[in-house]
């Protein structure tokens, strides 16, 4: 079975302040490094998260990052970019040129409350003009945790866009608001990145067992997380996770759905 994460991070440790700053590293050593990583896993295929706003900024950098891409046909590449700069459609334009297949957007870091939503759709729809997948981080914990909601956020972006949006984690414990969304717009999709390990043995895993049922595996992505949750970790966890729980349709959630929605 062919497989693909479709949540991971270049860094080969969970270090956010290098991932914010990428384009001041090593770039092509980090992403040959974490080549190798992938081809030692249990994906065929992954998806990298740029988690360093500016990186297209730094033309060295995107270079070194797009030939690696390139030469190994490994990964795919999503794009984080801050959708309340003025220059914020620009930058997603900018990830289209380089052939990524998605941007990313992350309300908790980013503070988007719902006062910024105007600005997050202006820059979204760049991304729909662009055909890229808007991914939107939906963590959830921490002290700041109730200051945004990405699963909020996701619901009133598909009021007005048709491109695909991705909530990442599944949403945590709002997995229910979550599945409601994905039920509501048919441009909505969920992922389990990081939720299965971290939620296992709560009565959350039981909702992410309901909300499979309910979408559908066609709705449905494996990720991983790595370096966050170990992707064989991750890959064991959800592997048992769809046996636990007797879910079918493996194929579509460890690699079909992942396949057509980022044309990887």
């Amino acid at each position: 079975m062919t497989v693909v994460d479709a949540h991971t991070h270049l860094y080969h440790e969970p270090d956010m302040s290098v991932e914010k700053s990428l384009s001041t590293h090593d770039v092509e050593s980090i992403a040959l490094d974490y080549v190798q990583r992938i081809r030692t896993g249990p994906a065929d295929h992954a998806v990298a998260i740029v988690m360093d706003d500016e990186f297209l900024l730094d033309g060295d950098s995107t270079a070194d990052l797009v030939a690696v891409r390139d030469d190994t046909a490994v990964f795919s590449v999503a794009f984080l970019v801050d959708p309340l700069t003025d220059s914020a459609p620009e930058y997603v334009a900018k990830a289209a040129e380089q052939g990524a297949v998605a941007v990313k957007i992350h309300p908790y870091l980013q503070e988007l409350t719902p006062e910024t939503y105007p600005s997050v759709i202006r820059t979204i729809r760049e991304a729909e003009v662009n055909d890229l997948v808007t991914i939107i981080d939906c963590s959830y914990g921490g002290e700041h945790m109730n200051q945004a909601n990405g699963v909020h956020l996701g619901h009133e972006l598909a009021r007005v866009v048709e491109s695909p949006i991705l909530l990442t984690h599944g949403g945590g414990p709002r997995i229910l608001d979550a599945v409601a969304t994905a039920d509501a717009f048919s441009n909505v999709y969920l992922d389990t990145s990081f939720s299965l390990e971290y939620w296992d043995g709560s009565s959350v895993i039981k909702d992410y067992a309901f909300g499979y049922r309910k979408l559908g595996a066609g709705r449905w992505l494996w990720g991983s997380d790595t370096p966050y949750v170990d992707q064989s970790v991750s890959f064991n966890r959800a592997s048992d996770f769809l046996d636990g729980h007797s879910l079918e349709d493996d194929d579509q959630f460890f690699a079909g759905t992942a396949t057509r929605l980022f044309h990887s």
